[in-house]
């Protein structure tokens, strides 16, 4: 029985080690296309484009996909074909409708902002390094994302200056951290500093008023001889009209607050004429 007892403690044990050991995964990761040339298609043999840039990788769970990616387009002619940003460039993907900017609170009271909705593919919008998932056991899901595609992507970013540049951004959206500072209230770029396993861009998109925003970014590494730029990639966002009913029933609310706050201080008053009479 006491041996039996001690096994499970030391599962137990083991479990939480593991656990604690786990990294934070976040949305997205920025990484080093190591892939040389394109193996397949129309342009098949052609270098790849993309060889040796930062890619911003969407986490797919098992894979990523790749945003701000460079591409062929056109007849392939070689050395002389035509490269352009991906026209899928942007988040969410595919038909998805935008990312959704909800009513915020505390620092971000009277805006609509961006924020993680667990049943919404992509809306955790922090980026980290692939480092942050190296170095973790057979079969994790840090592992088995980190070692995807052949390991196209395990380059480290140890070394890497990098910065966030700001290509552009909807009228009226801002870009801002959790004390509700503006990212990029001195110019176009953020310093993102090393690409080792801390990095952490955790930027919060909010906007004062209802209506569609988008904002493209471009990351770079700023050493003499680093990694190419990658190409740009956009998160697209939606801010909805509140809906009729659940304005009416805010200021229900709102009506029922006032009313039990004025009773409370009429019963107050009443106690204190009481106590002096």
């Amino acid at each position: 029985m006491k041996t039996s007892s001690f096994v499970c403690a030391l599962a137990v044990l083991a479990t939480a080690s593991t656990t604690s050991s786990r990294a934070d995964m976040v949305g997205y990761y920025i990484g080093v296309d190591a892939r040389r040339t394109i193996p397949s298609g129309t342009y098949a043999g052609l270098d790849d484009p993309n060889f040796n840039r930062l890619t911003l990788l969407y986490n797919h769970g098992s894979h990523y996909h790749g945003k701000g990616a460079l591409v062929y387009t056109g007849p392939n002619l070689g050395a002389g074909t035509e490269v352009i940003v991906s026209p899928s460039n942007y988040l969410p993907e595919g038909s998805a409708a935008p990312f959704e900017l909800k009513p915020g609170s505390e620092v971000f009271d009277g805006l609509f902002v961006s924020g993680r909705t667990p049943d919404v593919a992509g809306s955790d919008v922090r980026i980290g390094s692939v480092d942050a998932l190296s170095g973790f056991a057979a079969g994790t899901e840090e592992e088995t994302l980190f070692n995807s595609s052949a390991g196209r992507w395990t380059t480290s970013l140890a070394a890497a200056d990098l910065v966030i540049e700001l290509a552009g951004a909807t009228a009226g959206l801002s870009i801002l951290d959790a004390s509700g500072n503006a990212l990029f209230g001195g110019g176009s770029t953020l310093a993102l500093g090393l690409g080792a396993a801390s990095l952490d861009f955790s930027p919060i998109f909010a906007a004062a008023g209802p209506g569609d925003y988008s904002a493209s970014f471009r990351i770079r590494d700023v050493r003499v001889g680093g990694f190419g730029d990658s190409g740009v990639f956009e998160y697209r966002f939606h801010a909805a009209v509140p809906e009729p009913g659940s304005l009416v029933m805010s200021a229900i609310g709102g009506l029922a607050i006032s009313a039990l706050a004025l009773r409370n201080r009429l019963r107050t008053r009443r106690r204190l004429d009481d106590a002096t009479d």
